[in-house]
């Protein structure tokens, strides 16, 4: 089984302040391999670094990208997994 490696970008929107109970943030990121080459059809999952309750899915890109738009603020966790793969997670990410 092969062990998955991501790398996560966090960008933070901050010109919907007016918006921001509905969540203005943004997590993207890449998924690579061990030998630093994207992965496609990954699936990605936002989780509340609280209680790892899911917040929102996503699958990667044909060239290893995934993005969460409108993240509300506070405490994530990211994980990656597919299948004959290890299911991997981030660390905690904040949005504020």
């Amino acid at each position: 089984m092969r062990k998955l490696t991501f790398t996560l970008f966090l960008l933070i929107s901050s010109y919907l302040i007016g918006f921001s109970q509905y969540g203005s943030g943004k997590v993207s990121g890449v998924v690579l391999d061990g030998s630093k080459k994207p992965l496609a059809s990954i699936s990605i999952t936002l989780l509340k670094a609280s209680d790892s309750a899911i917040v929102k899915s996503v699958v990667s890109s044909k060239d290893g990208k995934y993005e969460f738009t409108g993240v509300a603020d506070g405490d994530y966790i990211v994980s990656a997994s597919a299948v004959g793969q290890e299911k991997n997670y981030s660390g905690k990410i904040s949005v504020n």
